[in-house]
């Protein structure tokens, strides 16, 4: 999960004219081992800096190669991945949902932008780091598979146009 391997450093403002002034998340070696870069709205980046003034206000260190997240037992060391699961499994317990895994939110937030937000399917595939449009569609829940099919279809027309 490349959660657990956030650091600091991994926060940057954009510099190239399509991303200037917006906030970029660097996600090293993501689903399929690649590296990509995705923007972050305001709320979560004064969110990001709320906590960082938490952290560094308790003797912490945020430096640049420090984690964001981190675990305390006598010493500060990195979350694990399995730690984070455990932990949002007993956060989605707490919350009454069962049967659900950390995975399980990839999928909730395709089906969030594209049926709530009206994203374009593209979109939600480059946010996702998808390389294929098939594997997005198989990612949007209740997306059946005539419209997944019809939709690969446009796609593949749209890139000859």
């Amino acid at each position: 999960m490349e959660l657990s391997r956030l650091t600091w450093a991994d926060i940057s403002q954009g510099t190239t004219p399509q991303y200037a002034g917006s906030w970029l998340l660097h996600v090293r070696e993501g689903k399929g081992k690649k590296n990509r870069w995705v923007q972050l709205p305001g709320n979560v980046i004064s969110d990001l800096q709320a906590w960082r003034i938490r952290v560094l206000s308790s003797g912490y260190p945020a430096s640049p190669d420090s984690p964001i997240l981190f675990a305390m037992r006598g010493r500060i060391r990195r979350l694990t991945t399995r730690r984070l699961q455990q932990d949002a499994e007993q956060a989605f317990a707490d919350c009454g949902i069962i049967g659900h895994s950390v995975h399980d939110m990839r999928h909730t937030f395709a089906t969030h932008l594209w049926l709530a937000a009206g994203e374009n399917i593209s979109i939600v595939q480059k946010l996702l780091g998808h390389d294929r449009i098939e594997t997005t569609c198989r990612y949007i829940q209740g997306l059946s598979s005539s419209i997944g099919k019809a939709l690969e279809n446009l796609y593949k027309i749209k890139q000859y146009l």
